[in-house]
């Protein structure tokens, strides 16, 4: 199982296009967790966000609520969780932004966590002609729904995004979507939870 504890927090793998055999195989990715307070993945997150616009839905968000974390205007308590998966395959604390195929941003309250943000690399999007990789979101939600801490997770999903997630294995009520691995556990309470996490995330900041 994946735990927080190490900025590698496990290998996964996504399709890449293989120019000699004409079809897509698996190949390694590295789903890591950024470290707030490194200046170095600060800029690295900035200078994704910077190279994958203006087609980038979510990068800037990531990078903007980054800045924030990186200059302590959250409350500690409450510290988000940035991610990314790449196709680096050491020296993690030199993230090369050239390598990093998505990132992902999480808040957290208990046991409950919402997913903030997920973009891919707009030339590996959904759809794009000859991209090179495959399932890089997939890859980034099996990731996160692997980790030993996340028991549930909710979003707000987007008009084109639901059907991704129904495959990811989200359920979805009013107008929310949840994955839980024990069913029992209440989609309400969960969005209370949010609801709160976020409104003292809004006076912090305002």
């Amino acid at each position: 199982m994946i735990s927080f504890k190490a900025k590698l927090l496990g290998e996964t793998t996504v399709k890449c296009y293989n120019n000699e055999k004409y079809a897509y195989e698996d190949c390694p990715a590295y789903f890591i967790r950024f470290d707030k307070h490194s200046k170095a993945d600060l800029q690295s997150v900035l200078d994704v966000s910077k190279s994958w616009r203006p087609k980038d839905r979510f990068a800037k968000n990531i990078a903007k609520n980054f800045s924030y974390e990186y200059t302590k205007k959250f409350n500690t308590r409450y510290n988000n969780n940035f991610f990314a998966l790449t196709i680096q395959k050491d020296k993690f604390k030199n993230v090369d932004p050239t390598k990093v195929l998505g990132m992902a941003e999480i808040l957290k309250k208990g046991k409950t966590f919402s997913l903030e943000f997920l973009q891919v690399d707009p030339k590996y999007n959904y759809g794009v002609k000859n991209r090179k990789f495959k399932n890089a979101g997939l890859a980034i939600i099996e990731s996160l729904k692997n980790m030993r801490n996340i028991k549930s997770i909710i979003l707000i999903p987007s008009a084109i995004s639901t059907e991704f997630y129904k495959k990811c294995g989200f359920e979805e009520v009013a107008g929310m979507m949840q994955y839980t691995k024990n069913k029992s556990t209440s989609f309400y309470k969960n969005l209370l939870n949010i609801i709160k996490l976020k409104n003292i995330l809004k006076r912090k900041l305002g």
